[in-house]
């Protein structure tokens, strides 16, 4: 099998609010939120998400994002974890500035926004990106009054960061040792890349409805120097990766897509070759999907009328690896790596309007081939409308444009996994060997919009769950 590449994992749920509010210049009030993303050489992430306390200012951890409480101290989330999108506001070019050291690496990733980013969006809405020149000073641990202050000098400066330090401190605890050590090789972290997302809402009454809207304001890139010790086209797609998670793009169980962790059919033509099935099938239709238009304002026509629905016909979907989130008996979520099944403009909302994934084995050992169940599930986008701050007698209704769906459960997961060990069977597809392949048809079923009659998207592909060496 061919050899998969690290990626970077970035992978985004939705806010909750703390007990205050911040406000702008305005008045108005906003939520912020935050992601940390960390990947490691075995190609592993791991997705932190958090929610910005105005008191302190400080990370607490998300809640209450779709648990439910079923016994004395289990909790368990929906069948789908259907989380909506972050967009920076279009149009935009962000810049990444870089500190000191990554300035000296600068010839290693500069290229990238220009060639594999900028040029190759899917539409004219989707932001640029650019390297910029400014160079962004690293102050050193003395200089605050803690840690933490120290790690966060980066946050909520309205300036994007690519971030490299001598001694690669932003991948160690206070007292030096790395967070993450190789297991192969203890003296090395294991971890290589760390990507800071922030977000915010600002929300305003329109009758009796708060309204507001998520988007991106700022996102930060954190290398370690050992990350450009690998070789050109690793580190390289990793920095194009970086920049397209940046998009507020998201991991994916798609094999013909970088942001997979199971990436079987990249290539080094399908990286550089803007005509390849990864740019063509999947890219540039996920830039259609996320800057179509300005979140919802404007849609056109036939976004708002058909339903539509990634990976491709035909596409790999491999499970392999895939983990569930989990969530505690306060209901905190951690959704760890969790990858999404499948990108929609089909919505699902509160109460009765939820999503319905129906996922069949086609049985071809009968002439004519026969759907046969796996799993049905359904869920409702997380946390919409959003419960009320303290102090608050109104919902809140943030716009939701599309939505991503993630397996909530582990036993569905088990269900899928099963299927393929048992009924599978050996496949080469496109020179790629597997195990065990089986041929699924997926039925989705959501809303085209908030008052939107429900659609159903059908689509065949192919599942596989390959051994992971963390596994």
């Amino acid at each position: 099998m061919r050899k998969t590449y690290m990626i970077l994992v970035f992978s985004l749920v939705l806010s909750t609010f703390a007990s205050a509010q911040y406000q702008n210049e305005f008045g108005q009030d906003i939520v912020k939120v935050m992601s940390v993303i960390d990947t490691r050489v075995d190609g592993t992430s791991q997705v932190r998400h958090y929610v910005m306390d105005p008191v302190t200012d400080m990370p607490v951890p998300l809640r209450d994002a779709g648990a439910v409480i079923t016994g004395v101290d289990q909790v368990t989330l929906q069948q789908l974890v259907l989380t909506r999108s972050w967009h920076w506001k279009w149009p935009v070019i962000v810049v990444f500035n870089q500190t000191k050291l990554a300035k000296t690496f600068r010839g290693k990733y500069k290229i990238v926004p220009k060639k594999y980013i900028t040029l190759r969006r899917g539409n004219n809405n989707t932001p640029k990106m650019k390297n910029g020149t400014k160079v962004k000073k690293d102050k050193t641990q003395d200089q605050f009054s803690s840690w933490w202050n120290f790690r966060r000098q980066f946050e909520n400066d309205n300036d994007n960061t690519i971030v490299m330090t001598d001694g690669d401190w932003f991948f160690k605890n206070p007292d030096g040792t790395w967070e993450d050590p190789d297991p192969s090789n203890p003296s090395v972290s294991r971890t290589v890349s760390r990507t800071m997302i922030i977000a915010s809402a600002t929300f305003q009454l329109s009758g009796n409805r708060w309204i507001g809207t998520y988007n991106i304001v700022e996102a930060d890139i954190f290398w370690h120097t050992r990350l450009f010790t690998l070789a050109k086209l690793v580190y390289q797609r990793l920095a194009a990766v970086a920049f397209e998670f940046a998009y507020g793009y998201q991991g994916t169980v798609w094999s013909t897509d970088m942001l997979s962790n199971n990436p079987h059919f990249i290539t080094n033509n399908d990286f550089t070759n803007k005509n390849s099935d990864y740019w063509q099938n999947i890219n540039y239709p996920r830039d259609d999907f996320f800057y179509r238009d300005s979140l919802g304002i404007g849609m056109s026509p036939v976004f708002l009328s058909t339903p539509m629905m990634l990976p491709f016909e035909m596409e790999v979907l491999d499970i392999g690896g895939y983990q569930v989130p989990t969530v505690d008996e306060l209901g905190n979520v951690d959704m760890g790596y969790t990858p999404i099944l499948f990108l929609t403009n089909l919505i699902a909302l509160d109460g009765k309007k939820k999503m319905n994934v129906k996922i069949f084995r086609i049985d071809e050992t009968v002439n004519p081939p026969k759907d046969r169940k796996i799993v049905y599930l359904n869920g409702n986008t997380m946390r919409y409308p959003e419960p009320p701050p303290s102090g608050w007698t109104q919902k809140i209704y943030t716009s939701v444009f599309l939505n991503n769906v993630r397996l909530g459960r582990e036993s569905d997961l088990a269900k899928l996994e099963n299927a393929v060990w048992k009924y599978g069977a050996p496949k080469t597809i496109n020179g790629v060997d597997f195990a065990k392949v089986i041929k699924i048809k997926v039925k989705l079923t959501g809303l085209l919009g908030e008052k939107g009659k429900k659609k159903t998207i059908a689509r065949i592909f192919y599942l596989v769950d390959t051994p992971q060496p963390w596994e």
